[in-house]
């Protein structure tokens, strides 16, 4: 993983891509997909009146936290990683320990800038129930803009990943009408309602 962080040409994606597909084919499928949602978001960042546009070295970098928001999950036990029903209480706290994991194996100082905000992803906008360790002063346009940012994408993925175990859809309901729906309900509880609206914009655009 150290290399994986600390390649010549910084984070190696291939590299990664590799260890997931060793480790977990669902968590390779969702860093994939939550790189392709990077670039919905970044479209509809452009898109929106409420949101300023994304560099190109911004689009980069974000691509980069999507790929590396889970990489503590390379280290996390197959027993919790592969388990397929609910967590009982101490195998929830273990597994969302996942997101400090591998932190402190990042050598560049790019990579710590993009770990650190990666670690951030599941802050919430009002600083309820997010983790891990996410202080009271953190909260709100507080939280670093692509933690909020990959907060929307990541969970968005979560909710239209019909493989979850907590999926529970009302009669009728597909999984992109919950996963909006969702997106609308919690905004500016667990999302920044500008930067969900933003990713909607970009998702019906796309």
């Amino acid at each position: 993983i150290r290399d994986v962080l600390n390649g010549e040409n910084g984070i190696d994606i291939n590299k990664l891509l590799e260890l997931f597909a060793s480790k977990d084919i669902t968590a390779l499928g969702h860093i994939k997909m939550v790189a392709r949602l990077a670039d919905v978001m970044s479209l509809g960042m452009e898109m929106s009146e409420e949101t300023e546009s994304l560099t190109s070295d911004e689009k980069s970098d974000f691509r980069s936290i999507a790929f590396i928001h889970d990489i503590g999950k390379l280290v996390t036990p197959d027993q919790l990683l592969k388990n397929r029903d609910k967590f009982v209480d101490y195998e929830y706290s273990r597994m969302k320990e996942h997101v400090l994991l591998n932190y402190e194996l990042a050598e560049a100082e790019k990579t710590q800038e993009l770990l650190s905000l990666a670690l951030k992803h599941h802050y919430t906008f009002n600083g309820a129930n997010g983790y891990l360790e996410q202080k009271e002063s953190e909260v709100g346009e507080k939280i670093p803009l692509m933690a909020r940012m990959m907060a929307v994408i990541d969970s968005f993925d979560a909710i239209t990943d019909t493989s979850r175990i907590y999926q529970n859809n009302k009669l009728g309901e597909s999984v992109i009408e919950k996963a909006i729906n969702i997106m609308y309900t919690n905004s500016g509880t667990q999302f920044d309602p500008r930067i969900a609206h933003a990713f909607l914009l970009g998702f019906y655009a796309n």
